[in-house]
């Protein structure tokens, strides 16, 4: 058993002293006065960054080890064994750790809650989740809480439990699909109404939260595995690595289990990208979202995709500015690429084709690439709107003084069959 510590930091941002001089620009006035604080608290502009800034200086070295994870008021400690350490050894250094962090907090005069720390665990709740061995689950108490939440009754109550639920989104398949009928309700041109889509989506989220999914904890002395798919107008993509064993028998293929789902929709702009350019977008989005866990790995993870399309960037080409770009993106990672049958790819398919969702089929049908207007007609007096046809329109208006004209000055009446025509004698 790998131990963890958790760790809780009392009294949160009122650690952070502001600087003298500066109470004034966080006053506030009470019925009992004019208050200028000397710590900051919660409400300020940037608190939390501050706080996070405080936190992340104190204990760099620790963080820059990898063995401490601090995040606000939270931390924690976790380890892995390392090759020819015995469990007695393992023990020894995460009592070493414990030490260094009590001593810090002791040296900058930071308090824990007793009641929230914990020591020598098999698992903890870190940040809403559950921490296990190598696994990722949600909170068993806001499963309980999403066991018993009535279905919203107005558009508050939808925000508040996509607020809620999207925190774990990451936990969820198909997370922006299910939730498609509930989100399009926030948008201000929505008026508000609860049909059978509002409620199988509702029912569906809260099943999903219930049925408490595992993810994975990243590895990182294995490979990933990154399957993406587009479609015409998103990209869907699953953060894999291999399970158990690193070592393999012959001719036997990896059990991949998931550490994280990603989902995104295309733009109008991208929707028109060929079907070789929108592929290769979906590997950029998904190494983009995921570059904490694939920039600069030491061994190359794998892009598994189910189309031949990607073969089209294997030959030398002409890149134009998009994808000369996205060539220069590229080149911060290490990856292979291997094209595995559709029937591999499903799961990556129904992340990037949600179902009922606008395909574009439709996008683009009898465009005029000109409008007619545009063009300025110069085929002669029988086209009508050409430049000659509005002249001859407004010379015969004015027959009279076009007649007098002609023996005053160089000009000369062509006699149309449709109607009289002047111009000057030299042709111009």
């Amino acid at each position: 058993m790998l131990p963890i510590h958790k760790f809780d930091i009392q009294w949160g941002y009122n650690n952070v002293h502001i600087k003298e001089g500066d109470e004034w620009k966080a006053a506030f006035i009470t019925n009992k006065g004019l208050f200028k604080p000397t710590v900051m608290f919660f409400g300020l502009t940037n608190s939390l960054a501050t706080f996070q800034m405080m936190m992340n200086s104190i204990f760099a070295n620790e963080i820059a080890e990898k063995w401490l994870t601090v995040y606000m008021d939270d931390m924690a400690i976790h380890t892995q064994h390392q090759e020819h350490e015995t469990e007695e050894q393992h023990i020894q250094w995460h009592r070493i750790y414990v030490k260094r962090i009590l001593a810090k907090l002791m040296e900058h005069n930071l308090f824990l809650k007793p009641e929230k720390c914990t020591f020598k665990q098999s698992s903890i709740k870190f940040l809403g989740i559950r921490i296990t061995q190598g696994e990722v689950q949600m909170d068993d108490t806001k499963v309980e809480k999403v066991r018993n939440w009535r279905p919203p009754t107005n558009v508050t109550e939808v925000q508040k439990f996509l607020g809620f639920t999207g925190y774990y989104r990451y936990f969820i398949k198909d997370y922006l699909k299910i939730a498609r009928p509930l989100l399009q309700l926030t948008h201000l041109m929505s008026t508000w109404h609860w049909n059978k889509d509002e409620q199988t989506a509702f029912e569906t989220l809260c099943q999903a939260m219930i049925n408490k999914p595992v993810l994975r904890q990243p590895n990182f002395t294995k490979p990933f595995f990154l399957l993406t798919d587009a479609s015409a107008y998103g990209v869907g993509a699953i953060l894999s690595q291999e399970g158990g064993s690193l070592t393999l028998k012959p001719n036997q293929k990896p059990k991949l289990h998931p550490i994280t789902y990603y989902l995104a929709t295309f733009t109008e702009t991208e929707c028109n990208y060929n079907i070789y350019e929108r592929e290769l977008l979906a590997i950029i989005k998904a190494i983009s979202h995921w570059q904490p866990y694939l920039i600069w790995t030491k061994e190359p993870f794998t892009i598994l995709t189910d189309h031949a399309n990607l073969l089209h960037w294997k030959s030398p080409r002409k890149l134009n500015r998009q994808t000369a770009h996205w060539h220069g993106e590229l080149q911060d990672y290490n990856f292979r690429l291997q094209h595995i049958p559709g029937k591999l790819c499903t799961a990556a398919d129904a992340l990037s084709q949600p179902t009922g969702a606008n395909e574009g089929k439709d996008d683009n049908q009898q465009m005029t690439m000109i409008p007619e207007a545009a063009f300025i007609r110069l085929a002669g007096p029988d086209s009508d709107g050409s430049i000659k046809h509005t002249i001859s329109i407004i010379q015969n208006q004015n027959r009279t003084l076009m007649e007098e004209w002609t023996g005053i000055y160089p000009i000369e009446c062509i006699d149309n069959p449709d109607e009289l025509f002047w111009r000057d004698i030299k042709g111009h």
